[in-house]
């Protein structure tokens, strides 16, 4: 873990995940080496597979493999194991050599006229075809036509050195290529006739990222960047987010520009400005001061917003941190009575500073003192202490 402080860390509830199982669900690497060989019978040997799954997995093992059998997840985990890959701890890091590894795949099995063009394609272009899929179809709701799609996989591969001239070909070629998208690593799906969507969200999100992360063009990566920023508020470019400070080889710009869109939220109503000024004082006059400020803000937004913190069972430095902390200012409190549209801004600010706190976990590099910074102003708006230092301005 990076070098927030562990009471901080536990004040905000842990990462939000997507649909499908965990990253630290390690039931799921248990039996990930059982699922391969699951799916090497399957594949040749039918009565085979029939005695395992009856007779070497016990009833419950059973369960959980059927269960998770078709997470793309696991299906990554399992190229990792079948590899002879350690398993990242990192969750970008398990994607990008899962990805890679399934790319890399081609099973002569799908036979469809056309598509040697798209198997001797590196997985590098691969991916950036991809990648600029990815980022193109997310404002639709991540479902885009047929007609949509290939014209994205036309414009790209026209410009590659082999691609065919002819514009027959390149239609032909251009065909073939999202067949084998579908069929050979099973990316997208059709789920209605000639409308697709990536196989699974994470797919999306991950290829996204990789788009904002790794541009080229530096204007262009700049521009990506503030764009992205400016989506803080809407949850579903949340985990976007993540994968994109994981990928960036330094992301103090981006968590700045984060922490400015943060502040943006709260300055909207003056009151509410108001009230987190004087929440910010209260946190550095602490009666106990082993208390973390940060920590102690948090705790007054969880009371005001009904919000529940399994960190309140935590053991840690925190776990003293009593309503009874709270009584002590509720007087004070009366003086902010916040209303419905109040408190759910509050929300929103609240959610976008643990979106912060999650992207500081998974920041590979950034600079030590912006990192500190960024920690201890959480939930104080930057205009209300000393501003964040960046090669914004």
């Amino acid at each position: 873990m990076n070098s927030i402080d562990s009471a901080l860390v536990d004040r905000f509830p842990q990462p939000m995940e997507t649909e499908g199982i965990k990253l630290d669900d390690r039931r799921g690497v248990k039996f990930s080496g059982k699922w391969v060989q699951v799916e090497k019978l399957q594949k040749s040997d039918s009565k085979k597979l029939d005695r395992v799954v009856n007779f070497s997995l016990k009833h419950e093992e059973k369960e959980i493999v059927n269960e998770l059998s078709n997470d793309p997840l696991l299906n990554l985990l399992c190229l990792l194991v079948e590899a002879g890959r350690e398993i990242p701890d990192d969750r970008c890091q398990l994607y990008r050599e899962g990805l890679e590894i399934l790319l890399s795949q081609w099973d002569e099995a799908y036979h469809i006229p056309g598509d040697r063009f798209y198997k001797n394609l590196s997985v590098q272009h691969k991916q950036d075809l991809l990648s600029k899929i990815a980022l193109a179809t997310f404002e639709t709701g991540g479902k885009f036509s047929k007609q949509d799609i290939e014209k994205s996989i036309t414009e790209y591969i026209c410009n590659l050195p082999k691609a065919p001239t002819s514009p027959e070909l390149l239609q032909l070629t251009t065909e073939a290529l999202l067949k084998s998208i579908q069929y050979q690593h099973q990316l997208f799906v059709e789920f209605a006739p000639e409308v697709y969507s990536f196989s699974d969200s994470r797919f999306h999100e991950y290829f996204i990222a990789r788009e904002i992360a790794d541009s080229s063009h530096p204007q262009r990566a700049e521009q990506a960047l503030i764009n992205l920023a400016a989506r803080i508020s809407e949850p579903r470019w949340h985990e976007v987010f993540v994968f994109v400070v994981s990928m960036l080889r330094n992301a103090d710009y981006f968590l700045s520009l984060m922490k400015q869109q943060a502040d943006a939220i709260a300055g909207v109503d003056p009151e509410l400005s108001r009230f987190l000024f004087w929440l910010e004082r209260k946190s550095h006059h602490l009666s106990k001061p082993q208390f973390k400020p940060a920590a102690f803000r948090a705790f007054h937004l969880e009371f005001i917003l009904d919000l529940k913190s399994d960190s309140l069972q935590d053991d840690r430095t925190d776990r003293h941190l009593h309503l009874s902390d709270i009584d002590a200012s509720s007087y004070e409190l009366i003086n902010f009575p916040l209303t419905s549209q109040q408190k759910a801004v509050l929300k929103q600010y609240y959610d976008v500073n643990q979106l912060i706190l999650d992207c500081l976990r998974q920041a590979q590099y950034m600079t030590r003192s912006l990192r500190t910074e960024i920690e201890e102003t959480l939930l104080v708006p930057s205009y209300l202490s000393c501003p964040i230092k960046t090669a914004i301005a």
